[in-house]
């Protein structure tokens, strides 16, 4: 893993992923056009009391809709191009399920973690909840981080078919999560900038709608390049 420098490794995952627009359109508009079917569902339930139940069920739901593109596109990067192509599509298989597994396991110790962060700071900063809600997140934000880059090389081994574990990936990248963590931020960056000056324009020209679509687009776009890292 150290033998390859951050540069190297985001320029092949860019130069990877947009010398093959063609395959990934073809994988991804299902998936776009579930995101998008989805962005205005929740518009139509914006002013609904449980708000925060539908966010949490646009946030699953997006991820669902979104993991057979990510398995794809790890499958397309890893594996030699005749035995990745026939598996390249818009499906649900052993992968995909596992794979999403993870994504559930991470999820939950996360939100344990969360949970026990808030305790302790309640019981330490009590009578200041803007102060503890405020280190909650800052907390949690950062054991995602953590998590997502010790643990990251679990998702790529579940969509080729590899044992790793989250445990066994946490083992192998030990000593390497900042230059995991500089790879992903380098790989995110362009999208993120994209997504904001596009966002901006549509809000402009849409003022109803705002910039839901566009973001939606980016998102889709931007998992592929990861995936490839």
């Amino acid at each position: 893993m150290s033998s390859f420098t951050v540069n190297q490794v985001v320029g092949d995952a860019y130069r990877l992923t947009f010398s093959n627009l063609r395959l990934l359109a073809r994988i991804a508009v299902v998936p776009v056009v579930l995101m998008i079917v989805l962005d205005i569902a929740v518009a139509l339930f914006a002013e609904a009391r449980s708000l925060i139940v539908v966010h949490l069920a646009n946030s699953i739901l997006s991820l669902i809709i979104q993991i057979p593109i990510w398995t794809s596109w790890h499958r397309f990067a890893l594996l030699p191009r005749e035995t990745a192509l026939p598996t390249m599509g818009y499906f649900y298989r052993r992968p995909e399920l596992r794979y999403l597994r993870n994504f559930v396991v991470l999820l939950v110790l996360l939100n344990v973690f969360s949970a026990l962060a808030l305790v302790v700071l309640m019981a330490v900063l009590a009578g200041a909840p803007q102060q503890v809600f405020g280190y909650t997140l800052v907390l949690t934000l950062t054991a995602a981080v953590v998590a997502y880059t010790r643990c990251g090389l679990a998702f790529p081994a579940a969509a080729v078919g590899d044992p790793m574990t989250l445990s066994g990936s946490w083992k192998a990248t030990q000593g390497q999560g900042l230059r995991i963590f500089g790879t992903m931020l380098l790989a995110v960056l362009p999208f993120a900038a994209v997504a904001l000056i596009l966002g901006s324009i549509q809000g402009t020209l849409y003022k109803a709608y705002g910039a839901g679509n566009i973001g939606t687009l980016v998102l889709v776009a931007v998992g592929p390049v990861v995936s490839a890292v």
